[in-house]
């Protein structure tokens, strides 16, 4: 705001004849309406301070009618053929051949008072582009023994896949045209029918994804997340390296001040973005015992291993990759890496930030592993009802992907264990369920102070050994229902029914528990009818 700008937005007001004016009755500013600020919810008009007409012009005089538009398309154009190219001791030979065209488009234009800042609305930018590929596949499905000893079936599954991607869009005031690129990715599947009870499954597979229109040309939207300037008098003498790194960037030698601990962010897309790519195995053993009708065992190792993962990087971490050579999961960055997020960061003359852009960036190499398996059972009828009955458990050995291994949480959970068992009974127009969730326990770093448990007194929870232990849960839900005569439902139900709070989290965003965990208060009891027509 200007000096003179300022004064003349808090100046006086009078009324006259002809109603109420901004200035004085000698410097009238023309094109004014004043505003009652401290006139209550009806701005004073029962009070008697204000008429009913006067405070719709202060209204409207401060508030607008937004218009913004988005539309967002998709055209696909593809053939496929599929059949069978010949019957072979085993069994026919399948195929599958087909091509694709696909054009996905969109297009966001925010209202003009918001993208040029003059709206009360965070600023936001303007988004346009498209992606385009081109894709051929084919499939072949091999059996290769069958109805033989210890071979009731045994398939072989070839696939593969090439895409050829192109991209065009609207950034930094011009018009793009990123070469994305394409690759072709390929598939083996082998599945083996042991004997009726007992099957094997194994694969292995190639992965390929593009980055989308909104991960190139999504157009800066406006927030202030909390970040500390590494360039901050408090910082600055951390590390020769990145005082020169400031101090190429324009901070003065001795740092600069970082007035606000909420730095102005713009998050958007980056053109600069290439594919992901990524290798799958899994092996799998399926039993399904004769001599218990309705029981089942599923068993699955897999092993994923990503490059070039497309990550979402905020503010901090930005700053931490230019100035810090601190990247993804606490790794070092490489030069181009750091040019590229130092790119992100503008300052003014003084050296302080004057905004910076968080977007996503191609930086991980991932690996996850683990083993999921499942036993349902359904149970055979009896005079009370049906009982069936399933539980759901998947154990991970590796996992570093935006996390600092398995067991651990920055932000995000990863749970080495993770097991839910759900249990059903119906009979007639009757039925309920109970269901069990368990988390396993995980560790996360933290600093020592005070912090505030929910419903008690300050307490500190991180230990001299600068890890803050977060407990392993187990909720319990439970749910009824019956179905009327007139095809509805009503259910009453509760989820957390022993009202089990969460665990104190040091790490998460804006409260002290994370929000994969059911929420603190207690039970969340509800009430539910659905129709049917």
């Amino acid at each position: 705001w200007r000096p003179l700008a300022s004064r003349n937005a808090v100046g006086p007001s009078f009324r006259d004849a002809n109603g109420l004016h901004c200035g004085t009755p000698g410097n009238v500013i023309r094109n004014c309406v004043p505003f009652n600020l401290f006139g209550g919810p009806d701005l004073g008009v029962a009070a008697g301070v204000l008429s009913a007409a006067e405070r719709d012009a202060m209204i409207n005089y401060v508030s607008y009618t937004k218009n913004e538009f988005a539309e967002n398309n998709t055209k696909d154009y593809f053939a496929n053929l599929s059949g069978s190219l010949a019957d072979l001791p085993a069994g026919p030979l399948g195929f599958a051949v087909g091509l694709e065209h696909r054009r996905t488009s969109y297009v966001n234009q925010p209202d003009a008072l918001v993208a040029g800042g003059g709206s009360s609305d965070n600023f936001s930018e303007p988004t346009r582009g498209n992606v385009n590929v081109d894709e051929v596949y084919a499939e072949l499905n091999i059996p290769i023994l069958a109805d033989m000893p210890g071979f009731k079936s045994l398939e072989l599954n070839l696939a593969a896949r090439k895409s050829d991607y192109d991209a065009s869009g609207f950034f930094g005031g011009s018009t793009i045209s990123p070469d994305i690129g394409g690759d072709t990715s390929k598939k083996i599947g082998l599945k083996w029918q042991v004997f009726d009870d007992l099957m094997l499954r194994a694969t292995f597979s190639e992965s390929f994804r593009a980055p989308s229109v909104t991960d190139l040309f999504a157009g800066g939207s406006e927030s202030f997340p909390q970040a500390a300037d590494p360039c901050n008098t408090f910082n600055y003498g951390n590390a020769a390296t990145d005082q020169a790194q400031c101090n190429a960037d324009g901070v003065p030698v001795g740092g600069v001040a970082q007035a606000n601990s909420q730095i102005r962010s713009l998050t958007g897309g980056n053109p600069q973005l290439t594919p992901e790519f990524g290798d799958t195995k899994s092996f799998g053993i399926v039993y399904s015992p004769s001599w218990a009708e309705g029981l089942n065992f599923t068993l699955d190792w897999y092993n994923i291993q990503l490059e070039q993962v497309i990550s979402f990087r905020g503010s901090q971490a930005v700053l931490n990759a230019c100035y810090l050579d601190i990247g993804a999961v606490g790794g070092p960055v490489d030069a181009a890496q750091k040019a590229l997020f130092c790119s992100f960061v503008g300052r003014d003359s003084t050296g302080a930030i004057l905004d910076l852009r968080q977007s996503s960036f191609n930086l991980l190499e991932a690996e996850l592993e683990g083993y999921d398996f499942q036993v349902t059972y359904q149970l055979p009828d009896t005079k009370w009802g049906s009982f069936a009955w399933q539980w759901d458990t998947t154990y991970q050995t590796d996992n570093n992907f935006f996390s600092n291994g398995v067991g651990t949480y920055n932000g995000t959970p990863t749970w080495r264990l993770r097991s839910n068992i759900l249990t059903t009974w119906k009979k007639g127009d009757w039925d309920a369920a109970w269901s069990m969730r368990y988390y396993s326990a995980l560790e996360e770093p933290c600093f020592g102070g005070g912090y505030f448990e929910y419903g008690i007194t300050p307490t500190d929870i991180c230990p001299d050994s600068g890890i803050n232990e977060i407990g392993r849960r187990l909720y319990h839900d439970v749910q009824v229902g019956w179905k009327t005569p007139w095809n509805g439902k009503v259910a009453v139900g509760a989820r957390n029914i022993f009202g089990k709070e969460p665990p104190i989290t040091r790490n998460s965003f804006a409260h002290s528990f994370d929000g994969a965990y059911d929420l603190p208060g207690g039970g969340f009891f509800y009430l539910q009818y659905n129709q049917k027509f």
